[in-house]
């Protein structure tokens, strides 16, 4: 009988190493699917308007020229200038390397804030589970995301709502590794300094990603004044710095002089903002329900499974009662906190009078995947605690990695969806790239008022117009040294 239960856990083993590895395998080929998209993006509409102004001098002096006397809908948004042009040190296929580098650079800090997490609460696990976790959250965003070419390949767009994301990840990842060289002492200065600045510079660049970090490091400053020990001084001081740097930089965005002139800081709309914020919230997530119901089910299944196996395994310890009494708390404070979290990612376009566009709804489909999926870890290990289930480890152990080694496979599907995109994009990168040659073509003959080929927008991001007056037209203009730039419809 011991030989037998000795084999099965063999096998649940390698089925389990097997299933995770799959798993892994097959969102890392939808990620190099979605890094092939990336290779057909250019410039669109804000792009040439960003470059056009950064000509105007070093970047600090024409964003804050921008901020201080700009009249238009962004020049509140003090940093973005800053990270247009530090996107720009990647070269001449900027706008192609940067959704790759921002998705790369976003995996390593989710990888980081789960291993310093797990080290901070003690909780012993392979590295590769972090690994697993971390590309499952980046891959099931992405594949979710309510407007990819808008979210992730307009770089004007990323810039303001996405990459404020990755920043943060890696910030909040660099002040969890503090805190634990730390040592229970107060970090160095310039750590401090240095977590400052960049949390002012990352809030500056929009009102979405900056108000939910605003949210997050309050709740996490809470977390570490009521802890007891080693982390406590340091967590207060980093987190303390990260809180200030983000919640200037709110109030910067708030008070924009841009802003107070055109009435958009009234303090009196904030009440009907929160409430229209949690009502946007509740209809984001019930959406989200019924239109992705199986990606949904398949991020809890996914992760219910692999932390059933984790805490089914036969030589694994059952948790101590006042470990389970945590699990039941957290699985009620879970989706309560991704509510909260959602609805604080609303508020600007709450603020607004409106339902998030679609660019800014991707924070909250970040969160609703993460608390979707620590939902379902949190279930795996309620359920691996069950008496009935304990007594029959030695099976359900191989049982359970089969079944994520079945479900692994599911990532291939979304891996398909973006592939099937490549044809599209392409022809869409060909048309661009074919009109900019042409445009090319009519500067060096000396034209000046150049009639170039009418194309429809795409995904919600403005091409250009019939209209020499449009501001896109003129931005694209002053691009390419025209004095005036049009479009007409030509051929099919």
């Amino acid at each position: 009988m011991e030989k037998k239960k000795y084999d099965l856990h063999k096998i649940g083993s390698a089925v389990f190493r097997a299933a995770g590895a799959v798993t892994v395998a097959t969102e890392a080929l939808g990620l190099c699917a979605f890094f092939y998209l990336a290779t057909f993006t250019r410039y669109m509409a804000d792009d040439f308007c960003e470059i056009v102004t950064l000509r105007r001098g070093s970047a600090l002096s024409v964003a804050y020229q921008i901020y201080m006397f700009g009249n238009y809908r962004s020049s509140n948004r003090f940093s973005k200038l800053l990270l247009v042009s530090w996107s720009a040190w990647l070269g001449r296929h900027d706008v192609q390397l940067l959704p790759i580098v921002m998705i790369i650079l976003w995996l390593l800090g989710l990888i980081w804030i789960i291993y310093e997490v797990r080290k901070m609460i003690n909780l012993q696990q392979p590295v590769l589970v972090d690994l697993f976790i971390a590309i499952s959250l980046v891959f099931f965003s992405i594949l979710q995301a309510p407007n990819l070419l808008q979210t992730f390949f307009w770089r004007s767009s990323s810039i303001v709502h996405f990459l404020p994301l990755v920043l943060f990840s890696l910030l909040t990842g660099f002040i969890l590794f503090q805190i634990r060289s730390a040592r229970g002492n107060s970090p160095a200065l310039w750590v401090s300094v240095a977590v400052f600045l960049v949390a002012f510079v990352v809030g500056g660049s929009g009102e979405t990603p900056t108000i939910l970090m605003v949210a997050v490091y309050a709740l996490l400053l809470l977390f570490f004044w009521q802890r007891q020990g080693l982390e406590r001084r340091p967590g207060l001081i980093l987190f303390g710095s990260a809180f200030i740097g983000t919640f200037l930089a709110l109030c910067a965005l708030f008070l924009a002089p841009s802003n107070i002139s055109r009435g958009k800081t009234s303090l009196l709309a904030l009440p009907l903002a929160i409430a229209k914020s949690l009502k946007f919230a509740f209809d984001f997530i019930w959406d989200t329900l019924l239109i992705l119901p199986i990606p949904t089910l398949v991020v809890v299944i996914l992760s219910g499974l692999l932390f059933f196996c984790l805490y089914i395994k036969p030589n694994q310890q059952a948790l101590l009662p006042a470990q389970k009494k945590r699990v039941a708390m957290a699985l009620v404070l879970v989706p309560l906190l991704s509510y909260l979290f959602i609805a604080v990612s609303f508020m600007p376009s709450a603020y607004a009078q409106s339902y998030p566009i679609e660019r800014a709804r991707f924070i909250g489909r970040f969160l609703m995947t993460t608390a979707l999926f620590f939902e379902g870890a949190l279930l795996g290990v309620w359920f691996a605690q069950l008496k009935t289930f304990l007594s029959y480890r030695h099976i359900l152990f191989p049982v359970a990695g089969f079944l994520l080694l079945v479900v692994g496979f599911y990532p291939l599907r979304g891996g398909l969806w973006l592939w099937n995109n490549v044809e599209s994009y392409r022809m869409w990168a060909s048309s661009q790239d074919e009109r900019q040659r042409e445009i090319y073509r009519l500067a060096e003959s000396g034209e000046q008022d150049p009639v170039v080929e009418w194309f429809p927008n795409r995904a919600g991001v403005k091409d250009i117009d019939s209209s020499a007056a449009h501001w896109m037209n003129k931005c694209v203009a002053n691009y390419y040294g025209f004095n005036t730039i049009r479009s007409i419809p030509m051929g099919e």
